[in-house]
């Protein structure tokens, strides 16, 4: 084979090694803030459906939710709610339809569960259960493993080793 034969014959695959590691490379790291950005992606171009479990019973619930980065913690995420359901207290139903902007810090989150398309957050500091409903289990799958993230990298306990 001849010098140029070999060139030509190499040059293909040289350049196809090339696009896939660039593409590779293009490929955004997992970091705390790529994790935030992840979420308050999903969240605004998807109907996510916010609920909590607490000590009163809810029907009706069309509460959707957006995440949005901290602007003062990396481990600490806006949720923007448009709170809209209706809820019983002694006996009758009370509805309530209001937007409220509550933080979500990470470290205090004790487990991230995923179920069907239903992500479960539980908090270590007895604050009620949530959940984010989103709209296929894919997605849910993948705001759930951000989430996890989130907890473990900003887990106070993470350098100890344990």
């Amino acid at each position: 084979m001849t010098k140029m034969r070999f060139v030509q014959a190499v040059t293909p695959v040289l350049i196809s090694i090339f696009t896939i590691s660039s593409e590779v490379q293009a490929q955004k790291a997992q970091t705390i803030e790529s994790a935030q950005e992840f979420l308050s992606s999903t969240s605004e171009s998807s109907s996510v459906i916010f609920s909590q479990d607490g000590q009163f019973p809810i029907r009706n619930n069309y509460s959707y939710v957006k995440f949005s980065p901290s602007s003062y913690d990396k481990c600490t995420s806006n949720l923007d709610i448009n709170l809209d359901f209706e809820y019983q207290s002694f006996g009758a139903w009370d509805k309530i339809k209001q937007p409220q902007s509550t933080p979500n810090n990470w470290k205090l989150v004790a487990k991230v569960t995923r179920s069907g398309n239903v992500v479960i957050v539980r908090w270590s500091n007895g604050m009620a259960t949530q959940n984010f409903v989103y709209p296929t289990d894919e997605l849910a799958t993948r705001a759930a493993f951000a989430m996890e993230f989130l907890r473990l990298n900003c887990d106070p306990t993470s350098n100890l080793a344990f």
